[in-house]
């Protein structure tokens, strides 16, 4: 089994696999072109896991962050939907 980490950023995704060869940590590369996928075997050790999942929720706000960046444009329009039923 893999572990696996999905991006939406090219950008974002090569920061990951770099930091990723930094540490000398294997990988596999998936996905379309929507989402970026990095694949980890799931056989690592907890304390290289941690890490990664450090890392990786690091370069997920990095991502929002630049999301909401580009969007903070005067004519940009942000919504939210809620759908709610009363049973």
């Amino acid at each position: 089994m893999m572990l696996e980490y999905i991006l939406f950023s090219e950008r974002i995704r090569d920061k990951f696999i770099c930091w990723l060869q930094d540490n000398d940590i294997q990988f596999e590369l998936a996905g379309n072109d929507e989402e970026f996928l990095v694949l980890i075997d799931e056989n690592i050790d907890d304390s290289i896991e941690e890490k990664i999942e450090a890392q990786y929720d690091l370069l997920l706000e990095e991502s929002a962050r630049s999301v909401d960046e580009e969007d903070d444009t005067s004519g940009a329009v942000h919504l939210v939907g809620i759908q709610y039923t009363d049973k």
